[in-house]
Parts: C-alpha cells; sequence; structure tokens
C-alpha cells in the first residue's frame, strides 16, 4: 500500500464501522502502529480501539492497550466508553457494566 495516506477521520471512520458491527478492530490498528507512528498515538485513534475491545468484551487486551497507551502518555476521549451502557440505566445494568470491566 505504497503511497496511501490515511486521515484521523478515515481511520476513526472504519472503527467506528467496525465498533458498530462487532468486528475487531486490532489488526487494522496493529498495521496503523507500524505504518503511520501520529495516528497511532492520536487520542480518537486510541479511544476507539478501546471502544472496540469493549464491544467484544476482550478486556485483556484492553488491559494492555491502557498500560501502553499510559506509558505513552496518550489520553483518551469519551469516545473510549461507548460500548458501556451508563447513560439512563438502572442500577443493576449499571452494575453489570462494572463487573464486565473488573
Amino acid at each position: 500500500m505504497i503511497g496511501l495516506s490515511l486521515s484521523v477521520d478515515s481511520v476513526s471512520g472504519i472503527l467506528q464501522v467496525l465498533n458498530c458491527e462487532k468486528v475487531t478492530g486490532l489488526r487494522f490498528f496493529n498495521w496503523i502502529q507500524h505504518t503511520n507512528q501520529k495516528l497511532y498515538c492520536n487520542s480518537n485513534v486510541c479511544s476507539l480501539i478501546i471502544d472496540n475491545c469493549g464491544w467484544l468484551d476482550d478486556y485483556q487486551t484492553m488491559t494492555c492497550l491502557l498500560m501502553d497507551f499510559k506509558s505513552k502518555r496518550i489520553s483518551l476521549t469519551e469516545k473510549a466508553f461507548g460500548f458501556l451502557p451508563v447513560l439512563g440505566s438502572t442500577k443493576d445494568l449499571i452494575m453489570e457494566s462494572i463487573r464486565r470491566v473488573e
């Protein structure tokens, strides 16, 4: 893929579609890591891959990514937590969300 130039918006759009479809975005994210370090360290992109892990209940990978982002001082946005159904939820649903992440 020589000469391919991806923007934050295009990568975010791809990750949003993968998240909606509950399809892993890890291979795509790893490819970005090796081809475009600036995109890999983007807060929106990192937030969306965390959200992707959440939709797939892949908390082991999420933990590894969070530790990597912390070491690189990458901040996350609210987009990282779209998989958590907290707003407007009952107490039982909120507690279930907390148990899923623990």
